[in-house]
């Protein structure tokens, strides 16, 4: 058993507090300025396996350090879909983690972190945002949030099953699937606003106001909430901002018309590529439209058939530099 400290203890040098912990077998814990460091061993990425819809994987457990009274425990392989730090619009996953012969300790969150394959320096929260900024050369990890009273400093090395919880991933596929259809949706219905040279163009060859304008996004597992702002580039790009405002009730109207009457309700196969791969590997979800390929790039997990649609509803609201559009997708 690894003796941990329950409280660390704060030392003054100069003008610089030194936080100190009792050191693990596989880490210790250091602050450097105001970042606070993790040492590890680990020094590759995390294999994941969400994309191609995985649930479960065998995996070895290569570093765990408490975290708010509980845990925070990384893999060599993870089906877990983690939160983004470039773009957090999809929650992470949670489920179980159990080891051979043990109880399953849950996972209540599961988030990205950054580790330096050089050094095995692991960043997480604020640090690990402002690292993934910063183009330093980093790998990226999952950090499951295992709550459990069970002493886990000894488990680096051993070998764990990881369970996705089922409904809350297929509930968050659902809605996030209805997020593509409804931008791609969006960019027809307000093709009409452009008056100049239409700037980038979506699959289905109109221009696309989701990738312009979204600031923010947010996906749960009811609906989802995409914010846009049209600012003084887009509407130098040829965007007229105040027909498109004046006119928002008439495009949820053509919006949520066009979601009733088409591209719903027939097999049409979607998949996210390549269906396992590094955390930070580019991947792209893909579907077929109007009998053209579409394809978008994204890191979250979707439904394998649009045909698990029973109906997707908008809605469009003003807001002071822009619009929010909120989008409800309900499975049949």
């Amino acid at each position: 058993m690894v003796d941990i400290a329950m409280r660390p203890r704060r030392i003054r040098s100069g003008r610089r507090i030194v936080l100190r912990r009792t050191i693990f077998a596989t880490h210790a814990m250091r602050q450097k300025g105001e970042t606070l460091e993790l040492e590890t061993n680990v020094r590759e990425g995390t294999v994941v396996t969400f994309a191609g819809g995985s649930l479960c994987e065998e995996a070895t457990v290569t570093f765990a350090t408490p975290r708010d009274g509980g845990w925070l425990v990384l893999v060599d392989r993870s089906p877990f879909h983690p939160e983004s730090l470039s773009w957090p619009d999809q929650p992470g996953d949670h489920g179980t983690l159990t080891f051979p012969g043990g109880e399953p300790h849950a996972i209540v969150d599961c988030l990205t972190g950054l580790v330096d394959p050089d050094r095995g320096i692991l960043l997480t929260d604020a640090e690990a945002i402002a690292a993934s900024r910063s183009g330093a050369s980093l790998q990226a990890v999952v950090l499951h949030v295992v709550r459990s009273e069970v002493d886990m400093g000894n488990v680096v090395g051993q070998r764990a099953r990881l369970d996705v919880a089922t409904d809350r991933r297929a509930d968050l596929s659902l809605q996030h699937t209805g997020v593509h259809v409804a931008a791609l949706t969006l960019n027809r219905c307000a093709d009409r606003f452009w008056t100049k040279d239409k700037p980038e163009r979506d699959g289905l060859g109109f221009a696309n106001l989701d990738k312009a304008a979204v600031t923010r996004s947010s996906i749960d597992t009811e609906r989802s909430v995409d914010t846009y702002r049209i600012g003084k580039s887009l509407r130098k790009k040829g965007f007229d901002r105040e027909a498109f405002l004046s006119a928002l009730p008439d495009v949820e109207d053509a919006m949520n018309s066009h979601l009733r009457g088409t591209w719903l309700g027939a097999s049409t196969p979607a998949r996210v590529s390549p269906p396992e791969g590094r955390l930070d590997g580019r991947r792209i979800w893909s579907t077929t439209l109007d009998g053209i390929e579409i394809s978008i790039p994204c890191g979250g997990t979707h439904i394998d058939d649009l045909s698990r649609i029973a109906e997707i509803s908008v809605e469009l609201e003003p807001i002071e530099d822009g619009f929010m559009l909120t989008t409800r997708t309900r499975g049949r």
